[in-house]
């Protein structure tokens, strides 16, 4: 589960990154006339949440508790909720998807894994 945690956390800070420039460049900027700003801000959101769970994912992979996954659970649920939330735009519901089940994955693998 340690390799797994740094790769999916590691993964997760590109995704944001990707989410950040994009969110900037077409949704803010307005380089693509088919995503309008409030789709940016969303992604905006959507990349500082995933961020922060990447990071949570990358520091919390040699401890054997629930904290961390509990924590990017909903940093991730939040953000897939968002993305669903935010239908302006068809690109975000597939982040927003991808994200939940991520961190639904995540959480109920290491449930299982305890019991």
């Amino acid at each position: 589960m340690r390799v797994t945690k740094l790769i999916v956390g590691i993964f997760l800070i590109l995704l944001s990154i990707w989410l950040f420039i994009h969110g900037l460049l077409f949704g803010i900027i307005g380089l693509n006339n088919l995503q309008n700003i409030f789709a940016g801000i969303i992604e905006l959101i959507m990349a500082g949440l995933i961020l922060a769970a990447g990071i949570v994912y990358i520091v919390t992979e040699n401890r054997d508790g629930l904290g961390g996954d509990i924590t990017n659970f909903v940093l991730l649920l939040i953000a897939g909720l968002i993305s669903i939330g935010g239908w302006l735009y068809n690109g975000l519901i597939w982040y927003g998807a991808l994200v939940l089940v991520i961190g639904v994955g995540f959480f109920i693998w290491h449930l299982c894994k305890d019991n």
